[in-house]
């Protein structure tokens, strides 16, 4: 399959079917922890990648494959940031018609700022953004984001989206020896 893989063990998540709506490094942060390596093109506008019904046709051969008894969730988690899949709340709503199993999605948390980002993921069981850094310099330093993006607008937009996401949100903080430590 293309975009789907697993279900795989996620410590958070338990058994996991991963969904990857974005090409390889399609991102709008060149972490420097990212296990993918190194993000060329730093993009930030969203596009429709891939085909939506492709994508919930390989959802539901990994459920029917692995049976939807062996998956806790169905995560969407690029190979570089989730949000920048423009047709991702339509996709979260055919999965959601599709099967019972929680969706959570994976994202950097760069544009919750959006309003139509917050409105495509309100739908979700779960939201796990990032926030790794306190102050713009660090978030310079550590995420090393596209020059439009910026930790207060980051901060305003999980601020504006928790204020409208009545589910779970999990807000996770990557620790790096000697930056944000």
């Amino acid at each position: 399959m293309k975009n789907v893989f697993g279900p795989v063990p996620s410590r958070r998540l338990g058994r996991s079917l991963g969904v990857d709506p974005v090409p390889l490094k399609t991102c709008d942060f060149n972490c420097v922890y990212c296990q993918l390596g190194r993000t060329w093109h730093l993009e930030t506008k969203r596009k429709a990648f891939f085909n939506v019904s492709d994508i919930v046709a390989e959802i539901a051969t990994g459920l029917s494959c692995s049976g939807s008894d062996d998956v806790d969730w169905i995560t969407f988690v690029g190979s570089g940031e989730t949000t920048l899949f423009s047709r991702l709340g339509s996709l979260i709503q055919y999965v959601k018609a599709l099967t019972d199993v929680p969706v959570a999605v994976i994202t950097n948390g760069s544009l919750l700022h959006d309003p139509h980002v917050r409105k495509e993921l309100s739908v979700a069981d779960a939201v796990l953004p990032s926030l790794d850094a306190g102050a713009e310099i660090l978030f310079r330093r550590m995420n090393r984001p596209h020059r439009d993006l910026s930790f207060d607008r980051q901060v305003a937009g999980l601020i504006e989206f928790r204020q409208v996401f009545n589910h779970t949100l999990w807000v996770e903080v990557m620790l790096v020896g000697g930056l944000n430590d």
